[in-house]
């Protein structure tokens, strides 16, 4: 019996790890073929471990009758369903039938298994996956620190010294916002620890240079410590603040060697007449002003999955392959129509991710401030995940958090 336990709980880290390390691989969006080899691997070893993770805790698990998987698969068959008719009159056919092809090799897999999660959840597994996100974004902070792969200043191509920003400082930033919201629970025994833990992390997430990352952490601790001094969570108020003074210092020392990052953030201010003096903003306002005109041209069913990948349509700017803003991209190539199942699908989730678990909404909430600046539809994994949330049913005689942080 202790040897399968001991079995259990390894493959309940390995699963964890996998499915952490499959978000982020979820948002590479490059839609380079070894980009699809990638997606499809890290999607297959995970449904696998999940398998495995089911059938050596079967007998753990409350009775399978929680899922409402009517619901649940009509909300899914309406994800693809919608994209998917769009192609017969998209802009860019091939290019919508790649992020077709991401959805359903990525997205979905990581719905699937985060349903599984919630499903089977319990204070103890519940740990495991929190003890692995300290780990793997520890040592991914730390990586990032010290070497600093990263060069946000021009196009990313893949080498291995050189990293994206974009997933690095979205993955860092999503591991920062589950930290700071476990200063307000008992999961983690020391607080000094979780201190620590949590300035490492945050400094990583400046120095990688993601700027919608920092200012959204910088929005989200103004709130949790206006929530510490509303509801008198002394000890929660203390150790952000404390993690907040060590992240400061920590900046402006090592902000002594390397300024790349503080330059690219006093970039966000406009220079004498008004104007930013950055390519990448640049670029998004170009693109939004593009992608408005063609909204008032194609109001009801948009220019179609992948039309924005056009030259015909966007002009040079095609070239960014898509708006680098969530709501924007499903009015321009979905319309009306998917704007409306979209946006009612969003609601849908936040609420409903609200009543299960603040923590989750939090998180989610934060998902979706990320998908404002970067990434397409089939990219923003760790937001669509909520929609596990849709079909998980209320267990009898338990106040629906299964077991997740409350």
């Amino acid at each position: 019996m202790k040897n399968t336990i001991e079995k259990a709980d390894i493959i309940q880290y390995l699963l964890s790890t996998i499915f952490i390390l499959n978000l982020f691989v979820s948002e590479i969006s490059n839609y380079k073929p070894y980009s699809f080899y990638i997606k499809g691997i890290s999607s297959a070893t995970l449904l696998f471990l999940t398998w495995i993770d089911y059938k050596l805790n079967i007998r753990k698990f409350i009775q399978p009758n929680q899922i409402n998987f009517r619901i649940f698969y009509i909300i899914l068959l309406l994800f693809i369903l919608i994209p998917t008719l769009s192609l017969f009159y998209s802009h860019n056919v091939e290019f919508g039938i790649m992020k077709i092809g991401y959805i359903l090799i990525s997205v979905f897999p990581s719905i699937f298994v985060f349903i599984y999660f919630l499903q089977t959840a319990s204070r103890d597994r519940t740990k495991i996956f929190l003890n692995t996100v300290l780990f793997v974004g520890l040592i991914f902070g730390i990586v990032s620190i010290i070497f600093s792969p990263y060069n946000p200043t021009t196009g990313y191509s893949f080498e291995l010294s050189r990293w994206s920003h974009v997933i690095a400082g979205r993955f860092l930033s999503a591991t920062v916002v589950i930290v700071l919201l476990m200063h307000f629970f008992s999961l983690v025994k020391s607080k000094y620890f979780l201190v620590v833990v949590t300035t490492i992390l945050f400094v990583s997430v400046y120095f990688v240079g993601l700027r919608a990352s920092f200012l959204g952490i910088i929005i989200l601790i103004s709130s949790l410590i206006f929530y510490a001094l509303i509801a008198k969570k002394k000890k929660a108020l203390i150790s952000i603040s404390l993690a907040l003074f060590f992240t400061v210092m920590s900046i402006l020392l090592i902000g002594q060697l390397n300024n790349s990052a503080t330059d690219r953030y006093n970039k966000l201010i406009t220079n004498d007449v008004g104007e930013f003096e950055d390519g990448a903003i640049n670029a998004r306002l170009i693109a939004y002003n593009v992608s408005w005109e063609n909204m008032l041209k194609h109001p009801f069913g948009g220019i179609g999955f992948g039309g924005f990948y056009n030259h015909s349509i966007s002009g040079d700017i095609a070239e960014i392959k898509y708006p680098h803003n969530l709501l924007i991209e499903i009015q321009l190539e979905l319309g009306i129509i998917g704007s409306i199942f979209f946006l009612a699908l969003l609601a849908l989730i936040f609420w409903r991710a609200y009543k299960f678990s603040i923590p989750l909404f939090v998180f989610l909430l934060f998902s979706f401030w990320l998908a404002m600046f970067s990434k397409d539809i089939p990219t923003q994994t760790q937001l669509w995940i909520g929609m596990a949330v849709l079909g998980i049913k209320k267990r009898k005689g338990n106040d629906g958090k299964n077991g997740m942080m409350e």
